[in-house]
């Protein structure tokens, strides 16, 4: 497939892996002219197509979903019957690969680590986003040491198939909860528990529970005692075993309640173990005090004289080493504790980082929802980590949300629509006109898309100028009391697209004199607001509201 362009977009450079459910490809995005990686779905699964659907809906919905933690998901389709996902390409190894070459770890290596998986999950779980598959091989170590967690979007399809929930089991049981094991559906407490026992795996070497079979080792997740950290490595601090066996427990509701809050005892962990080494200062080395030193009588021996002074030489000569290399220890830069600079502006951090004796870097601007534009919204290392003074704090910063709601045009001025456009962040697109006989002349009678709807920052707006009525359309002079027909009416019609995980189609109808016209088609997220003005000539009209098909409203005007 190499040189095969996808979506007349992604072009093929070298296959760089193949998994359990996908081949994985280098791709060149030729519009943003960046590399991405695309993530095939192998042929034996492409056939499923109820599962390869459901595996594009739940890439879809981690499209935008921006952390510098998390491999983004940029699109996602299906072309000649070959089902693709475009992620961010990342070069690196994954954690299984340095836990086979490293592992066990320091202590406070494990700590960086699991504090660092951590703040990833909360994330994910704030916005409503559970791995369910999390593991070693799902997690990406960048060169710079920077951990990226991928595949947030597979675990809710493969949970929709019995054969691929078992082949699941089959390769991830070592990390899997015991209700996930007895399939039960993935929920936050069961990525806690992954997390834990990762962070076993990082402090041992080895994963808890183990077997020659996937049954055995499920078996040992449900019923075997937790296996002490410290027993198997001394070097583990009590409270950090206990964190482990806590995020370990065989119900979820014993475990953390949230991933925020084992961050929390992670964080107490490393202050404690960045404490326990700086002890008390080395004391100073004893100066032998030569000013009263004996001076050498004539009648000493020459030799004896001579060693004499030697030894005195030798004395002092090792006092002043000791001393320059006193004076080195406590003139270095010593350890200083990052202070947490989320939320802060780009201007603020500055005058943080000074006043702490430390640099910061800024590694990208990207979209945040959760962040007002300008601030940051992730820093690398977290706050309350330990580094030495002058180092450089990575700072992420945030572009404010992705997404702007559409302003409501009709009956605007251009130049007033244009305002509201642009302090949505939106842009005006195509303008055009056409006769309206319910809008004045000058004034905005379409807009696409509608208003309350979402979309993407910088998007174009397209609008319609009313021009009036049509001149060329004669009015029978007796039509103001004809039954036949009677005025133009308009009519705003409110409502919310209902809950569900999939957008929707929606469509208004109005039944009037000229028949029967849809005046608004869009397919909708749930959550969505509407808010359409619509127009109708006669005395009767009749308005429906269809979602999914169904009609959900309907509305007479007499």
């Amino acid at each position: 497939m190499i040189g095969t362009v996808i979506k007349h977009r992604y072009e093929l450079i070298e296959k760089i892996g193949e998994g359990n459910l996908f081949s994985v490809y280098k791709c060149e995005d030729k519009i943003e002219n960046r590399l991405v990686a695309m993530k095939i779905l192998l042929p034996q699964y492409s056939a499923d197509r109820m599962f390869a659907e459901r595996l594009l809906v739940e890439a879809k919905a981690m499209v935008g979903v921006a952390h510098p933690g998390i491999v983004e998901v940029y699109d996602c389709g299906e072309q000649e019957g070959i089902y693709f996902v475009i992620v961010e390409y990342v070069r690196g190894v994954d954690l299984r690969e340095r836990i086979r070459r490293s592992a066990p770890f320091t202590p406070s290596t494990a700590v960086d680590a699991g504090m660092a998986i951590c703040e990833v999950i909360d994330f994910a779980h704030k916005h409503g986003f559970v791995h369910g598959d999390l593991r070693p091989g799902n997690i990406l170590v960048t060169p710079e040491g920077h951990i990226k967690i991928a595949d947030f979007w597979v675990g809710g399809a493969i949970a929709s198939s019995q054969t691929l929930s078992a082949n699941a089991i089959m390769r991830s049981i070592h990390y899997m909860a015991p209700e996930v094991a007895e399939g039960k559906t993935p929920a936050q407490a069961s990525d806690i528990y992954s997390v834990g026992i990762i962070l076993f795996e990082l402090l041992v070497g080895v994963v808890p529970f183990d077997g020659d079979t996937p049954i055995a080792i499920g078996l040992q997740h449900a019923r075997a005692p937790i296996p002490s950290v410290r027993s198997l490595n001394p070097g583990v601090p009590r409270n950090l075993e206990s964190s482990v066996a806590k995020a370990l427990q065989k119900a979820p509701e014993s475990r953390y309640r949230s991933a925020k809050a084992m961050l929390n005892d992670l964080k107490s962990a490393r202050e404690g173990l960045r404490t326990s080494k700086s002890g008390p200062p080395d004391q100073q080395a004893a100066i032998p005090d030569i000013s009263e030193a004996s001076v050498l009588s004539e009648t000493e021996p020459a030799l004896l004289a001579a060693l004499r002074r030697t030894l005195l030489a030798i004395v002092l000569i090792v006092a002043v080493v000791s001393a320059l290399l006193i004076g080195y220890v406590w003139m270095r830069p010593g350890e200083i504790t990052v202070p947490d600079m989320l939320g802060k502006t780009l201007t603020e951090a500055q005058q943080v980082a000074n006043a702490n004796h430390f640099q910061i870097a800024v590694k990208s601007e990207q979209f945040n929802d959760d962040y007002s534009e300008g601030t940051v919204y992730y820093m690398n290392p977290a706050g309350g980590r330990s580094i030495k003074a002058g180092k450089v704090v990575d700072v992420w910063i945030s572009k404010g949300s992705r997404y702007a709601t559409v302003p409501n045009c009709l009956r605007l001025t251009t130049e007033n629509a244009r305002e509201r456009i642009a302090a949505a962040g939106l842009n005006v697109g195509e303008i055009s006109q056409e006769y309206s006989s319910a809008i004045a002349a000058g004034s905005i009678s379409k807009q696409v898309p509608s208003a309350g709807k979402k979309t993407e920052r910088g998007q174009p707006v397209n609008l319609v100028i009313s021009l009036g009525p049509d001149p060329t359309v004669e009015i029978p002079a007796d039509s103001a009391g004809s039954a036949q027909s009677g005025p133009a009416q308009s009519f705003d019609v409110k409502f919310t697209v209902p809950k569900g995980r999939d957008p929707q189609p929606v469509r208004i109808i109005v039944l009037d004199d000229n028949g029967e016209n849809v005046v608004y088609s869009e397919l909708l997220h749930p959550g969505d607001k509407v808010n359409q003005t619509v127009q109708g000539t006669g005395k009767e009209i009749t308005i429906r509201v269809y979602i999914a098909d169904k009609l959900v409203r309907e509305e007479h005007s007499r």
